[in-house]
């Protein structure tokens, strides 16, 4: 676990060495390539990947409930600097705020209001570019859903037509995938190879494709779970070998990139 007392001290370190970008001036101001905006030195700090969303670390419930707070401890400080109710976010979009600024905003901010976050792991994944939503919440499903096949030997059928019936949004299909790992297994878990993402991969670009002819009919686009749950009306998932799940897939959306081609044809040749 990483300490407030610690997290803070680490941020105003990286900020005083480094620099700070307001976000009015980040695209502006070149004067340091290594300076950063408040978001993007928060998440270093921690480890994490700039753009990713928190659900791609097996951690996502402390890490939200930490975020969550510090954010709203930051809130507050900003606030009383101003002598107003703002955001962090709209304190620093000023193109006038410096790092001294900053340095303020963290002297006032009550260690007691934050949580410690944790030391948090990346699911695993393969191929980033070639998956839709890597670094999302759906991305950390269609990525968790190939681990929890390869973990529990379930077939992707059964565990669509399982997921289509959970819960009522993304985050409690999340949940009950992240229920098929057992905690000791998150940091052994691994994507040993691109065969093992071919229905993940499939599955995103079938999801973003019937979206995509929606948006052209002019209806309303699907979430994920609305996804499975339409699909799993027309067509029970359940029971389905992964090569039909595979097939039925590459039907709603035809996948012409050569590498991917090649990598759903040994798949179902095997």
């Amino acid at each position: 676990m990483i300490s407030a007392d610690s997290f803070l001290e680490k941020l105003r370190k990286l900020f005083e060495e480094r620099g700070f970008l307001s976000y009015e001036n980040s695209s502006k101001d070149k004067s340091s390539e290594d300076a950063s905006v408040l978001h993007e030195g928060v998440r270093q700090v921690l480890g994490l990947k700039t753009e990713d969303s928190v659900y791609m670390y097996w951690e996502w419930r402390q890490l939200k409930s930490s975020f969550d707070a510090m954010w709203t401890e930051f809130d507050r400080s900003a606030s009383k600097i101003d002598g107003r109710t703002t955001s962090i976010i709209a304190f620093c979009s000023r193109p006038e705020i410096s790092l001294a600024d900053l340095l303020q905003v963290l002297d006032l901010v009550d260690q007691g209001n934050l949580l410690s976050f944790p030391q948090a792991v990346r699911r695993p994944t393969k191929s980033e570019s070639q998956v839709r939503f890597v670094g999302k919440r759906l991305g950390a499903i269609l990525m968790t859903l190939a681990i929890a096949a390869d973990l529990t030997n379930s077939g992707y059928g059964d565990l669509l037509s399982t997921m289509s019936e959970v819960g009522k949004d993304e985050i409690d299909t999340l949940d009950f995938l992240d229920r098929l790992i057992v905690r000791e297994q998150f940091g052994k878990a691994s994507i040993k190879g691109p065969s093992q993402i071919v229905i993940s991969r499939a599955l995103g670009r079938a999801f973003e494709k019937t979206n995509i002819d929606r948006a052209r009919d002019e209806i309303s686009e699907f979430n994920f779970l609305e996804f499975l749950r339409e699909t799993e009306s027309n067509s029970n998932w359940a029971g389905l070998s992964d090569k039909d799940v595979l097939r039925r897939l590459l039907t709603i959306a035809p996948d012409t990139a050569e590498a991917s081609k090649k990598a759903n044809e040994k798949f179902l040749s095997n």
